[in-house]
């Protein structure tokens, strides 16, 4: 759900661990979401700039898309 979800309505993903964003995407915990970002983060799943989060590989980001 989460990552899939996120990735298909937005492309990229602001403030993930705001209340609002967790709560509107009807996630867990801002703590379960940034224990999360942090793991796909260092295995290269997931890129930053600033507060931006977004799919490294446009390919696995368009496998998201078409099956979540």
């Amino acid at each position: 759900r989460g990552l899939g979800d996120v990735y298909k309505r937005q492309g990229k993903a602001y403030g993930i661990t705001s209340a609002e964003f967790v709560g509107r995407h009807r996630l867990t915990s801002a703590s379960s979401v940034q224990s999360a970002v942090r793991v796909l983060l260092k295995k290269d799943i997931l890129t930053q700039q600033d507060d931006c989060y977004w799919i490294y590989d446009y390919f696995f980001g368009e496998w998201l898309k078409r099956n979540f």
